[in-house]
């Protein structure tokens, strides 16, 4: 939510007065106050509030200096709307155990890519392979069995 005028109006005067630099007065200042208002009037309150009176300036800034400060304390929360704004993932395919003629399969694969390998070793490397719900559920459960 922008924040109000007025409340940018303040502010801006309070970081006229911590601040060093040419001092401005009558329209020249009304000018100033006018321009930066409208521009900080498309951040959130919390951005403009932050960016004048919290961080430290020495010279009042300019408003390429204040632009680059609200973006970078307002490119987080941009960041999490856009990506709240992405469409939903895939949703992860349903696992379950791997059948009798699956776990054949995956035995005869991995004697065959390892022929040499103790019995030992490739019956661990199917159980690892094989560990958990590992395979994608894309038929009833009563076909695969």
């Amino acid at each position: 939510m922008p924040p109000p005028i007025r409340a940018v109006e303040d502010w801006l005067a309070e970081l006229s007065v911590l601040t060093a630099g040419r001092g401005r007065e009558g329209v020249s200042a009304a000018l100033m106050i006018n321009a930066y208002s409208s521009r900080l009037a498309r951040y959130p309150t919390d951005v403009v509030r932050s960016a004048l009176l919290v961080k430290t300036w020495k010279w009042f800034p300019d408003w390429a200096e204040l632009e680059s400060e609200c973006e970078r304390l307002a490119a987080p929360r941009r960041q999490m709307i856009a990506a709240l704004m992405l469409p939903a993932p895939e949703p992860e395919p349903k696992r379950r155990p791997p059948t009798a003629e699956e776990r054949e399969r995956v035995n005869e694969l991995v004697a065959k890519q390892f022929p040499r390998a103790s019995q030992g070793w490739r019956d661990e490397a199917v159980n690892e392979a094989l560990k958990g719900d590992c395979m994608a559920d894309d038929m009833p459960r009563e076909a695969a069995e």
